[in-house]
């Protein structure tokens, strides 16, 4: 697919050594995961991120190697990520016999799974693109200015609730499951609320201090994307009981 793109076709195998390599790593990393073992999870991830962060120095301003060394610092530090997974946990390393029933159960449950991740990708990508064509590319940018606090709120919060959906599992048959799924969303919502707001008060100075006058005008659509954040951190919590209880249906609805 991408040789037939004009631009891009020569990057085609690193494109598809990136994937290969990105899917193999976060399948082992997630492994960890499912195993309890969070500690190493998190310490993998942080690897890899540590190893991206280096190659793309060394790649892309030492070396200036543009976008094949970008590809390639992603690649290495996805072998890296692998390599620890697979050295760090004995059970990875031992033979399996594959369980039918089970891959059959997994199959099932993907399957809905994937229409639910491209709508998510159109939801997540069309913005800019929708900007770009409708109104124009700098319009774009101050955008994608207002944008970078809503972002990295976005961030903390999905970091927030892949630590819940292991809790919210754990806690599946526990007997006061619903007061600690209560609890934990009243103290979640207050906090978010309380970061909004706050934002709320100070983006206008802050904009005023730090963005250029071409691109001020972005603090205007800052609240509009403050308030995405809240509802979308919100419905990412509830919708917890969809991992909770194998519902990919309800995550497609």
């Amino acid at each position: 697919i991408i040789k037939t793109i004009s631009g891009y076709s020569q990057f085609s195998y690193l494109f598809y050594t990136y994937l290969v390599t990105t899917i193999i790593s976060q399948t082992l990393l997630v492994s960890l995961k499912g195993m309890e073992q969070l500690k190493q999870y998190t310490l993998g991830n942080f690897i890899n991120t540590f190893f991206i962060a280096l190659f793309n120095i060394v790649f892309l301003l030492k070396l200036k190697m543009g976008i094949e060394g970008y590809f390639l610092a992603y690649i290495i530090s996805n072998l890296i990520a692998s390599i620890y997974a697979i050295c760090i946990v004995k059970p990875l390393r031992k033979k399996y016999k594959i369980n039918k029933i089970l891959l059959k159960k997994m199959i099932k449950y993907s399957m809905v799974l994937l229409p639910t991740t491209f709508m998510w990708w159109i939801i997540n990508s069309s913005d800019k693109i929708m900007i770009t064509s409708i109104i124009s590319s700098s319009a774009n940018g101050i955008y994608s200015i207002s944008y970078k606090i809503p972002s990295l709120l976005t961030t903390i919060a999905s970091i927030f609730n892949q630590a819940w959906i292991f809790s919210a599992i754990s806690e599946k048959d526990s007997i006061d499951n619903e007061k600690f799924t209560n609890r934990v969303f009243n103290i979640l919502f207050l906090i978010i609320v309380i970061v909004g707001v706050f934002i709320l008060l100070l983006i206008k100075p802050l904009f005023r201090v730090y963005i250029g006058n071409d691109y001020y005008l972005a603090w205007k659509y800052v609240p509009f994307l403050i308030f995405g954040f809240v509802f979308m951190t919100s419905a990412t919590f509830i919708s917890t009981s969809y991992n909770v209880y194998k519902d990919s249906k309800g995550f497609l609805i």
